[in-house]
């Protein structure tokens, strides 16, 4: 009876590590495609609407659902807990400091923007802007094809080490 325990303990644990491993790639997709959706926003104030940063990022804190959302509700916190610091610093601290989700390369695309935003003339932001929707936009579709292709792999290797692993205790 405890072996038959262990062997479901063990396949249980196993499968749920392989399960683990499909929702974290699928949580990157879905922070990459939130950060999107945020920067789309952005772009879309500062470019037609001409609003100034603060006000389009606290607009993106409000309107962006996800982990994009809540970077722009730590980027506003910071500007209104440290008025008058550079806004590029703000933006970097605000990026690197939370978890969104994201891999390293992601925050690099993310982090290149910071200089530009604030700083120069709307238009110039707004090709800044897009540049890096368009990167984030293939790391998305590289994320999301892992999601598919790794996910099943990740699922079914749990499993499968786990019921292995079960008939080995048996």
């Amino acid at each position: 009876m405890l072996k038959v325990l262990g062997a479901l303990l063990i396949t249980g644990g196993l499968g749920a590590a392989g399960y683990l491993t499909s929702f974290l790639l699928a949580k990157r997709a879905s922070a990459i495609r939130s950060f999107v959706d945020g920067l789309i926003l952005l772009s879309s104030e500062i470019g037609e609407k001409r609003t100034p940063l603060p006000r389009a990022a606290a607009l993106c804190a409000r309107e962006t659902r996800g982990a994009g959302g809540r970077f722009w509700e730590e980027f506003c916190r910071l500007l209104d807990k440290e008025p008058g610091e550079d806004l590029a610093m703000l933006y970097r601290k605000a990026l690197f400091q939370g978890d969104w989700g994201l891999e390293g390369g992601d925050l690099r695309e993310l982090a290149a923007l910071g200089p530009v935003l604030g700083r120069y003339y709307g238009d110039i932001q707004v090709q800044a802007i897009a540049q890096c929707q368009k990167r984030l936009e293939r790391n998305l579709l590289a994320a999301e094809q892992e999601v598919s292709s790794r996910g099943r792999i990740a699922r079914a290797a749990g499993f499968s080490a786990g019921i292995a692993l079960a008939l080995l205790v048996i």
